[in-house]
């Protein structure tokens, strides 16, 4: 079995929630019989001396990072050490803190030289097609979704066209049900204050100043309600305070937002968790 790391460095505050990203991205992928055969996926959460975590991977043959303003610089430190210590291992980074634009994309790859791979827009199935390309070797110019690194081009780099978003969502494992959290609880527990907890997915607004504001994502996705509420149950046993619902507009679809809101409420009154809720 080959190794693959996912890492969220999260926000170095007070508030560790649950990382979201990579439990979903690594819950499809783990969920691909021919990965699962090949592959053991491995989950990093948190800050930490950057030794320490690279002494604690074993033959890592791909090191994934998500990334976001707060932890961005962290991950591409990180990122160095890896590379440093396993030369072949491919460095791969996604997250809204990825660059698109091709001059900032040519920028970061020069300021960069460590990260090979680039994953934009949804990483789930991006991910995993390209976790199963690099089974096959290094062509990854048929992965929709990416931009990497090549000395084919003069630019140094080829950014694929763009994966269609998941038209289903559920298709996606649910990272609270399927046991990815438990590990994650199990081991960085005692420092986890919350969960980050996902409804929808999507935005029917374009706003330039908001992360959301892209015409690949202006169609909002709907998780089933039956997982929504067992998550949520999931999430009110283990005494959170902090619940962040990360839709970009809560409260959209008023009838089904104002059942959830009620799920919440009872739940805080029968489990006394979650305490401090935000929404978007």
């Amino acid at each position: 079995m080959k190794n693959v790391y996912l890492i969220d460095l999260a926000s170095g505050s007070n508030m560790n929630l649950l990382p979201l990203s990579i439990g979903l991205v690594g819950s499809y992928s783990m969920a691909q019989l021919d990965l699962a055969e090949t592959l053991d996926f491995n989950f990093q959460f948190l800050r930490g001396e950057h030794r320490a975590k690279v002494d604690a991977m074993i033959d890592p043959t791909v090191v994934g990072f998500a990334c976001y303003i707060w932890n961005v610089q962290g991950s591409l430190r990180l990122a160095r050490f890896v590379k440093q210590r396993f030369p072949a291992t491919k460095i791969v980074l996604g997250g809204f803190s990825i660059p698109k634009v091709p001059d900032r994309v040519s920028a970061f790859f020069r300021e960069n030289p460590f990260v090979d791979i680039l994953v934009h827009g949804e990483g789930e199935v991006v991910f995993a097609n390209l976790l199963r390309r690099l089974q096959q070797g290094d062509d990854v110019s048929d992965v929709k979704g990416i931009t990497f690194r090549t000395d084919d081009v003069e630019k140094g780099f080829v950014s694929t066209p763009q994966q269609p978003r998941i038209a289903d969502l559920d298709q996606i494992p649910s990272p609270f049900l399927n046991g990815v959290f438990d590990k994650i609880m199990d081991q960085y527990g005692h420092t986890i204050t919350g969960a980050l907890w996902e409804t929808n997915r999507g935005c029917p607004y374009s706003c330039t100043f908001c992360d959301w504001g892209g015409a690949d994502v202006n169609k909002v996705k709907k998780y089933d309600m039956d997982r929504l509420k067992s998550e949520l149950d999931w999430i009110s046993r283990r005494d959170f305070f902090y619940m962040f619902v990360s839709d970009a507009n809560f409260g959209i679809f008023l009838e089904r937002d104002m059942e959830i809101a009620g799920w919440v409420a009872d739940n805080c009154g029968k489990f006394g968790s979650p305490q401090h809720v935000v929404t978007n």
